[in-house]
């Protein structure tokens, strides 16, 4: 069979409300799901949250009888088969919906019919890998909101980087060895699993909220980077919400056949006080490779792994743009004289503080070229470095013409991580559609994070930079991001006067980068009338 999402709920007792979570259905009798599961439970129970304390880091461990037993309840989709649909008269979806309540009418209407066994959590393991990174490059991120409580903030993270195994009951006899039955489904699950490329296409099945009524919701995007201790972090622009926890994420291959590549693990998130627009996950290769104990695959699973064309070319033309404390992206317009484009507030302690531009390949000291003034449109700077350091890289091909609203672009930089979080971290990609387009301003849905300023927005398939990315729209009082609504100068604004920069190498061509009219001042600065409510 192949996997599935499923919903895993039960309920809890003092209080008998249900809670309800995503999952992945591994194989006919087992379950594969997030530590975050059991949070309800772990705050309130002493006995339960000690497990998740005492669980030995990378072993599989089985759940001992003589701890509280939980029942489980797993509802998935039952598939038509060969002699006819299934027969939905004999559904059940949980909780409290029985066959007397669907009508002929429904049953005849409805393509969709589950069914819902009793399960045991079986065995659970916390993934090293996932320890290592939430002590690592994860250790500024939250994954609960402030105001939930202290508690709450505890129970996560003592079950972030635990995963469970729950085992469907079918009335079969119990295994002589039930040990060796479980590492059986993980090894036969493994072989049916593939390896996340950046700038692949995703979708996440889950059931958001953990609400029947969301069951197997999907969610669609792109694998926006892979990183952490043996590319064991799947961030993906794939929207999900509080309930998707252990849901399959999808990698779709060109042919249209998809795979599971990992499980959500973090759907909500906040990093440095900024809301993550991104969907975090595990990918599950290197981690059950851990936990099987499988010999001679770290080296590999470490080599970076490249998906469509475009982002061979990103990532081989987007750069780390660091000038004092903090950092933005650039993008390569001109390789035969070392010359990027990033922005303006980017580079705003230059000339006083260092330029360094960097990525995966190399690392080398920029000199700052122009800038327009502060807070003028348009946010952009030009730099440039000595030419033979840039050899390994490739410069972007600058579109001539105006981009149109709702075409394909994908966005690169790097937000959220940099070279020194991770000295080998390539850019994060997202994908989306040009939302609105003007002579002064290009606005994509794209999700776009603090540290992507100065990245490209470039056209999909193809690759032609059509504009570089200044900023998101917040709130009043810069109390929220929104990270899918984002503003960027099209490639029209500064493709001639970058041309004649290089042509002539007279600084006063690029003077006409700043913009003096003063419509389009306010459009950046979100004031022509009537006023937006941000």
């Amino acid at each position: 069979m192949d996997p599935t999402s499923v919903l895993v709920f039960y309920t809890i007792d003092s209080s008998k409300n249900t809670f309800g979570s995503s999952g992945t259905l591994i194989s006919e009798n087992w379950v594969l799901a997030h530590g975050s599961l059991l949070e309800p439970l772990a705050l309130r129970s002493d006995e339960l949250r000690s497990i998740a304390q005492d669980l030995r880091v990378g072993k599989l461990t089985k759940s001992p009888g003589k701890k509280p037993s939980i029942e489980f309840l797993v509802t998935c989709e039952v598939k038509a088969t060969e002699t006819g649909p299934p027969p939905c008269c004999d559904a059940k979806v949980i909780p409290n919906v029985s066959k007397s309540s669907l009508s002929q009418e429904t049953c005849n209407r409805s393509p969709l019919t589950f069914r819902t066994r009793k399960a045991r959590l079986a065995a659970a393991w916390k993934c090293p890998l996932l320890v290592e990174a939430f002590e690592g490059i994860l250790s500024s991120w939250r994954f609960c909101e402030s105001s939930r409580g202290e508690n709450i903030a505890a129970a996560d993270n003592e079950l972030f980087p635990v995963l469970l195994l729950l085992r469907i009951q079918n009335g079969d006899a119990a295994s002589s060895n039930p040990t060796t039955e479980l590492q059986d489904a993980l090894r036969n699950f493994l072989k049916v699993l593939a390896p996340p490329q950046r700038g692949q296409e995703v979708e996440i099945e889950s059931t958001p909220f953990g609400n029947p009524v969301f069951i197997n919701s999907l969610a669609t995007g792109v694998v926006s980077n892979v990183l952490g201790p043996s590319k064991s972090l799947l961030l993906t622009d794939a929207n999900a919400v509080i309930g998707c926890e252990g849901g399959p994420i999808f990698v779709k291959h060109k042919s249209g056949r998809r795979a599971v590549s990992g499980i959500v693990i973090a759907p909500l998130s906040w990093c440095r006080g900024e809301w993550v627009g991104y969907t975090l996950g595990v990918s599950l290769i290197p981690c059950l490779h851990r936990v099987l104990d499988i010999p001679g695959t770290n080296i590999n699973l470490r080599l970076p792994t490249f998906g469509p064309g475009v982002v061979k070319m990103l990532d081989r033309s987007v750069v780390v743009v660091r000038c004092g404390s903090g950092w933005g992206s650039g993008v390569l317009v001109d390789k035969a004289t070392g010359t990027f484009l990033t922005c303006s507030h980017v580079v705003k302690e230059a000339p006083n503080s260092r330029i360094t531009i960097s990525n995966a390949n190399f690392s080398t000291r920029g000199e700052l070229v122009y800038k327009t003034p502060y807070e003028k449109s348009y946010d952009l700077a030009i730099v440039r470095v000595e030419p033979q350091e840039v050899a390994s890289l490739q410069n972007v091909s600058m579109a001539t013409t105006l981009i149109q609203k709702r075409d394909e672009v994908v966005c690169a930089g790097f937000p959220l991580f940099s070279s020194r979080d991770q000295p080998q971290i390539l850019p994060t990609v997202t994908r989306g559609r040009v939302s609105q387009v003007s002579d002064g301003m290009l606005q994509t849905s794209c999700c776009i994070q603090s540290g992507t300023s100065g990245g490209p927005v470039a056209a999909w398939p193809g690759g032609e930079l059509v504009g570089i990315i200044v900023c998101n729209a917040t709130s009043a009082g810069n109390k929220a991001l929104f990270p899918r609504v984002n503003m960027a100068v099209p490639a029209t604004i500064f493709e001639e006067p970058i041309r004649e920069y290089l042509r002539t190498q007279d600084v006063k061509r690029l003077s006409r980068l700043e913009n003096r009219n003063i419509r389009i001042q306010q459009a950046w600065n979100l004031n022509l009338a009537p006023l937006a409510h941000l």
